[in-house]
């Protein structure tokens, strides 16, 4: 399965990650708390292209479990099949 590249689109949860890097105002991306642990799980193909949107750092950064359950087990399920 290939990940197709929407850099408006979180590499997670698929939902518009309202990164505004490529506008003239200051994006939350540039000064967002992202834990290491959670952009090392973004699939290859997608990292350093699509911000992670807001929704999902707060989930994993207040339930990782359950982030690696829905977003991590949940892709790799698909991929298997």
């Amino acid at each position: 399965m290939q990940n197709s590249v929407n850099a408006i689109l979180c590499p997670f949860c698929k939902g518009i990650n309202n990164c505004m890097v490529n506008s003239n105002n200051a994006c939350r991306c540039s000064t967002a708390k992202i834990p290491n642990e959670l952009t090392a799980i973004v699939p290859a193909a997608l990292r350093r292209t699509s911000c992670i949107c807001e929704n999902c750092i707060n989930l994993f950064n207040n339930k990782p479990d359950q982030f690696k359950r829905q977003y991590i087990l949940t892709s790799y399920k698909k991929q298997s099949a």
